[in-house]
């Protein structure tokens, strides 16, 4: 398989499944690099806990041409609450745009991979893995940004993407010039403004294969994976049990949404919020627990 970088976009409060997908990225594809971006305030006490064969980087050093501040004052629909779910996203496409890399893995920091998975075809096709999700809005803006449909209506909302990087310099270099602005972000702020819908407006995802299959279609193939999505009840824990019986059934990852009861989440929230040195005792005891737990594939 061709070299690449692993990409994580994560938050102090993804760590105990961030520390998994870490581990498993690396043991499965032992790639390159593996990058993850926090928030500066988080970047010390997240570097420690996942050890130095991570390098966890400044989120901030994506986007310096990102005036945060007036971006989260436009009249984008749940801004600026909802700021930080696309702020993620511009965080994974930046990093695939700004790396030296030929290729990078994009992992959502809340999924878990479970078996090795390949990332091209016998021809050297790139593999797109649909998914069952399906947002209609996403569409509308693909629509604005690139002039013309996407040429599929299928989801690629899978938890992960395998990028060409220098399809997405390309990529965001059209829109910088379709719409005449100095960073492709702007030209995606205006038409979250004037967009008829009113919540998740825009996915990296769907954006990315779209293009691809649009500009590149013979670069790429579509496939399905089996994998699962799965709530996440425990405040702090890595779901070791959980990944044990995923993995016994041949699940290729399981994604981890944060559906937490209203004490954990006051609990991850005073955490995420309190001093760094009580995160940072959070993040070993946790790290403490997942290396003495089983399954050993998290050791």
């Amino acid at each position: 398989m061709n070299s690449f970088e692993v990409f994580l976009a994560a938050r102090f409060r993804d760590f105990p499944i961030l520390f998994a997908a870490t581990r498993m990225c690396s043991a499965l594809w032992r790639p390159s690099r593996i990058v993850v971006a926090v928030p500066l305030r988080d970047r010390a006490v997240v570097q420690t806990g996942l050890g130095p064969s991570i390098e966890v980087i400044d989120e901030n050093t994506l986007l310096t041409s990102l005036d945060r501040e007036s971006y989260e004052r436009r009249p984008i629909p749940m801004f600026p609450r909802s700021f930080g779910w696309y702020l993620q996203q511009f965080l994974k496409i930046e990093y695939c745009r700004q790396s030296a890399a030929k290729y990078c893995l994009v992992w959502d920091a809340d999924t878990v991979p479970l078996q090795a998975l390949n990332f091209f075809d016998g021809t050297g096709r790139i593999y797109l893995t649909k998914a069952e999700e399906f947002h209609d809005p996403y569409f509308h803006t693909f629509r604005e940004l690139f002039g013309v449909s996407a040429p599929s209506s299928k989801s690629f909302i899978s938890q992960h993407m395998f990028v060409r990087c220098s399809a997405m310099r390309a990529m965001c270099g059209l829109i910088e010039e379709r719409h005449k602005v100095d960073h492709w972000t702007d030209a995606l702020g205006t038409i979250l403004e004037n967009h008829p819908g009113r919540t998740n407006l825009f996915s990296e995802y769907e954006t990315y294969a779209n293009y691809m299959l649009l500009h590149h279609p013979d670069q790429v193939v579509t496939r399905e994976l089996d994998w699962s999505r799965s709530r996440c009840a425990q405040a702090w824990s890595t779901p070791t049990k959980q990944l044990a019986v995923a993995r016994a059934h041949r699940l290729a990852f399981v994604a981890y949404e944060h559906k937490r009861t209203l004490c954990a989440r006051a609990l991850v929230k005073a955490l995420e919020n309190g001093p760094s040195v009580c995160r940072g005792i959070a993040v070993r005891v946790l790290r403490s627990y997942a290396k003495s737990a089983r399954p050993a594939f998290l050791n």
